[in-house]
């Protein structure tokens, strides 16, 4: 099977780039010792598969490396894919599609193509192989016979199969051969004319298609994850009740890019999700974990997700497929893991200061008001990262923004959408000054959450560096704690973070009565000591 992909790494010692991926479980056997070709930055590696294949990437730039690994990559899969399929049974019409490579090869000596007299000798040669019978080799067993054709134009027929990364059958490799020496032929003509000056129109190039790959037959139609995500979607969007409220653009894209890859990773099966197996998803949670990409947290989301979305298709196709996929994933368990305490992640007082003291040297509106919004709000990141100018209003002579799902934004939760108030040290600190001069829509570039949290521990930054600190999720934390300290009430303080009471009363009082007595309680925070 497909395992995820992995990432280019340095050698040690050169500081080349190289790109590593292991064999696949279900070719292993089959792969081991074989020669294939990988193309690299216009040059051709030939590597032998052993229990991985791994090629150098030929670059020291980080950029350039992670390109050509992703290039790389797809001919991996290629590989892979050559090793599980049947030897390919090629038409006349590939075979000469894959000698006119061949020709074209050495068609590009045409501008400097050296003595027609080479050339010539060259054609004398190919006529006399065309025309000689295998024979027997004379240092090999007796039944054993040389071939001249296979001798003389073999290296040009592997070279071109393994472009295209392809295994064929005996037959076919015979007629790739046949239609390489008469390749070699007509290029030896052409380079021996141009050779004496001829540069005429090249009459043999139109002959030669271009090689088209056979097309597989389709998989057994069912039902794909991509077609389970859309009818969720479809469904949530109608409104049936609260349970089915739309799902955020955010979710959709998380959950698909998490089926596709352990689409991926199953190889020819794909996205067909019914017909997933409990033996499948334990082996991605396996290969998830062994990898060293991902934590524990992160495969148990991972491997939860599948089940998800599973479940969304046993509930919206009649499918007893799906019902037994679904049945099969429920035994497999999710990955342990430990919690990160909330004292581990929350900033601490000193912290807070040191960051928001830095900001005052910062230019970039992300990094100059994006901690102090998370350092008075509580809210997370994205939600104050997404605000508009016209988020910013007034009530009742105090100041808020609104946090809302409007446009392109989505926000976590019902309880997410809020009117949160503007702590008197965000005024005092010149935030309305700065949304009021800020142009019409967002107030904040895209890829904020990124960038702060970068720059919370650089050192021309805040220079943050206690290990387990969340730069951006930390103030939540934090704010929390000041909440307590202060004497805020419980309800402002879940109202205020957005967070999920859990009672019946939590839709009641969300009109904007309740806004002056929220700037209250805000407003018993003291200020950081920031100087």
């Amino acid at each position: 099977m497909v395992i995820a992909m992995p990432s280019p790494y340095k050698h040690p010692k050169t500081g080349v780039y190289w790109y590593r991926q292991r064999v696949p479980k279900d070719i292993a056997a089959r792969a081991k010792g074989e020669r294939v070709a990988v193309f690299v930055g216009g040059t051709v590696r030939h590597i032998t598969t052993g229990d991985a294949l791994k090629v150098s990437l030929g670059t020291k730039d980080t950029s350039e490396a992670k390109t050509r690994a992703k290039d790389v990559q797809g001919q991996f899969d290629l590989i892979w894919s050559s090793f599980r399929d049947a030897e390919a049974v090629l038409t006349l019409k590939q075979a000469v599609g894959l000698a006119g490579e061949v020709y074209q090869d050495f068609a590009a000596l045409e501008d400097d193509p050296s003595s027609p007299k080479i050339w010539a000798h060259v054609r004398s040669v190919n006529a006399d192989v065309a025309t000689a019978r295998p024979v027997p080799h004379p240092l090999t067993i007796s039944n054993a016979v040389a071939d001249p054709l296979e001798e003389r134009f073999g290296g040009f027929v592997d070279s071109v199969l393994a472009r295209h990364h392809l295994r064929v059958t005996t037959e076919s490799r015979r007629k790739v051969l046949e239609q390489t020496a008469r390749a070699m032929q007509e290029v030896a003509a052409l380079l021996e004319k141009r050779g004496k000056g001829d540069y005429s129109k090249d009459t043999f190039i139109e002959k030669y298609p271009a090689y088209e790959p056979s097309v597989p037959p389709p998989l057994a139609t069912g039902v794909t994850f991509g077609e389970i995500v859309e009818a969720e979607r479809q469904h949530r969007s109608t409104g049936l009740g609260a349970k089915f409220k739309p799902l955020p653009p955010k979710t959709i894209r998380k959950y698909t890019s998490i089926v596709d890859a352990f689409a991926k990773f199953r190889g020819v099966a794909g996205d067909r999700a019914d017909t997933v197996t409990a033996a499948e998803l334990e082996e991605w949670k396996a290969t998830l974990l062994t990898g060293g990409q991902c934590s524990p947290r992160t495969v148990a989301d991972k491997i939860g997700t599948v089940k998800t979305v599973l479940s969304w298709g046993a509930a919206r196709f009649k499918s007893s497929a799906l019902k037994a996929a679904l049945a099969s994933v429920s035994e497999v368990e999710l990955p342990g893991f430990t919690k990160k305490r909330s004292d581990v992640s929350a900033l601490r007082m000193g912290e807070a200061v040191q960051v928001l003291q830095a900001t005052r040297r910062e230019t970039d509106p992300r990094t100059r008001w994006l901690p102090w919004l998370c350092a008075y709000t509580g809210a997370r990141i994205n939600e104050v990262a997404n605000l508009e100018t016209g988020d910013i209003l007034e009530a009742e002579g105090y100041w808020f923004f609104k946090i809302s799902p409007t446009g392109k934004r989505s926000v976590k939760n019902d309880n997410a959408i809020r009117w949160v108030p503007l702590h008197p040290a965000l005024i005092a600190e010149g935030f309305l000054g700065f949304a009021e001069k800020a142009p019409k829509g967002r107030l904040f570039a895209s890829g904020a959450s990124q960038y702060v949290t970068k720059w919370f521990h650089d050192e021309r930054g805040a220079a943050i560096k206690r290990e387990g600190v969340a730069p951006n999720h930390g103030w939540r934390h934090l704010f929390e704690d000041l909440c307590i300290r202060y004497g805020v009430s419980d309800s402002a303080k879940k109202y205020i973070t957005g967070r999920a009471k859990g009672g019946s009363d939590e839709d009641y009082g969300k009109t904007t009565a309740r806004l002056p007595g929220l700037a209250r309680e805000i407003g018993k925070i003291e200020p950081f000591l920031v100087t």
